[in-house]
Order: structure tokens, then sequence, then C-alpha cells
């Protein structure tokens, strides 16, 4: 008769019918308990292991949201200032085109279209900043979002690791 692991009909060392006991005094079925045993701790490892790495993976792409957050911050400054520079050079080029007509660029009609140009400009940059700020603001919720999931990986992955090392442990009571 054939052994649980294909052993000898003498129930040599390869393992001989369930229950008995081979040439080292390990029987078949403290072979399995010791397997599955084994088995349950390396799937708890690696779920352990795999929450870690979702947890690293989300710290990262957190990281990346808030950059972008500031990327978008910097980038309206940089945009509010070259639209102030723009708008200067184009008062000072009214001022001349005015002066050079022989009109006073500080009174009536020159002041009023110079004070114009500035208050156009003003609510260019004011645009600029809000939607910067909605596009910064996006990439915070998505940062905040990241970091929430990487703040939840490694405990979940340690809820789900001891669940299977009880589910292990009860299968392993029940075969005895």
């Amino acid at each position: 008769m054939s052994g649980f692991m294909g052993g000898s009909a003498s129930g040599g060392a390869v393992g001989g019918g369930v229950g008995q006991a081979s040439s080292s005094g390990w029987s078949s079925m403290d072979t399995y308990r010791t397997a599955s045993a084994l088995s349950g701790v390396a799937k708890a490892w690696n779920q352990v292991s795999a929450a870690r790495q979702q947890g690293v993976t989300a710290e990262h792409n957190a990281e990346m949201m808030k950059l972008e957050a500031r990327y978008q911050d910097l980038r309206a400054d940089i945009e509010k200032t070259r639209l102030r520079r723009n708008t200067a050079r184009l008062r000072s080029r009214q001022r001349a085109a005015y002066s050079a007509a022989g009109v006073n660029p500080d009174e009536g009609t020159p002041a009023e279209v110079g004070e114009e140009t500035w208050d156009r400009a003003e609510y260019d940059a004011e645009l600029i900043e809000m939607q910067a700020e909605s596009a910064a603001m996006g990439y915070r919720g998505k940062a905040a979002g990241h970091q929430q999931t990487a703040d939840t990986a490694l405990s979940t992955g340690m809820t789900r690791a001891g669940t299977s090392l009880l589910s292990t442990t009860r299968k392993l009571w029940r075969t005895r």
C-alpha cells in the first residue's frame, strides 16, 4: 500500500501512510500540519509586504501631488509677475505716445486710460491666482487621499495577515 506522499508499502522515509510514522519520527499528518503552518505564515508575510509597498507607493503619490500643488502656486506667481511687467511696459508706451502728441498723460482721458489698463491687469492677475489656487487645491485634495491610503495600508495588511494566521491555526486545530 503506497503512502500519502508516495512512500513505499513498508512506510519508509519518503512518507508512510496517513498517520504512519516515517523513519524520521514524523507522521505524514505532522508534515501536513507543518506545511500548512508555513504556508499560512508565508501568506501573512506576503500580505504585510504588499501592504507596506502599497503604503510606500501611496506616500510617493501624495508627495508628487504636493509638489504639483506647489508648482501651480509658483506658476501663478510667475504669470502674475510677467503680466504686471508687460502692463508696466504697455503703460510706459501709452504715456510716451500721449506725451509725443503733446497731451499730459497724468490728466483727463490719458490718466483714465492708464488707470483702466492697471485695473484690467490686476483683474487678470486675480484670475490667474484663482485658477492656480483651484488647481493647487485639487492637487492637495489628491495628496490627502493618497496619504490616507498610505496611513491605512499597513494596518489593513496587518489585519489581513492576522486573519490569515488565525484561519491557518483554526484549520490546524481541526485536523487534530
